[in-house]
Formats: C-alpha cells, structure tokens, sequence
C-alpha cells in the first residue's frame, strides 16, 4: 500500500495535479469501471 501512495504521490507532483482533482479522477474511473462490470 505505501508504495502505490509514493507512486501516486510521485505521479502527482511530477504532472503538478492538485490533490483534489487527482481524487476526483480516481474516484471517476472507478466508477466507470463498476459501471462497466454491471
């Protein structure tokens, strides 16, 4: 678990994405993957 936080930390820093809207886009492709199982 803590190394995907560091490579999600890492990926976010180096792209510059705030915390946020990194949340708001993992929580939208899981929804589209459940979405996709149903």
């Amino acid at each position: 678990m803590y190394f995907v936080d560091d490579t999600l930390h890492e990926t976010r820093m180096y792209l510059g994405i705030p915390f946020k809207l990194f949340v708001m886009d993992i929580k939208i492709a899981e929804c589209q993957i459940f979405s996709i199982i149903k």
